[in-house]
């Protein structure tokens, strides 16, 4: 990640912990932002979508991967996790 400079950061958390005026404008214009967004909402959009999912027909599914797919390096990977997780449990 880039370096990111602070100071605007610092200096806004600043005002707002000096400046009350500034601290009630910074509240409520996240509180008008909060509800415009929540208003805009549609509670049912989620179970609308969720009940006319289909389900995946049995002859367009891709076959699960096999050992036998996986590259050697592939495979001694699995093996050292699966050995790692052995231990560990």
């Amino acid at each position: 990640m880039p370096a990111n400079d602070a100071a605007p950061w610092v200096g806004a958390i600043r005002e707002l912990i000096e400046d009350c005026e500034a601290w009630r404008r910074e509240s409520a214009a996240s509180y008008a932002a909060a509800r415009a967004f929540v208003e805009g909402l549609d509670p049912g959009a989620m179970e609308r979508f969720l009940l006319n999912l289909q389900p995946r027909s049995g002859g367009d599914s891709a076959p699960a991967p096999s050992m036998e797919s996986l590259s050697p390096e592939k495979r001694a990977l699995l093996l050292e996790r699966l050995r790692r997780r052995r231990v560990a449990g």
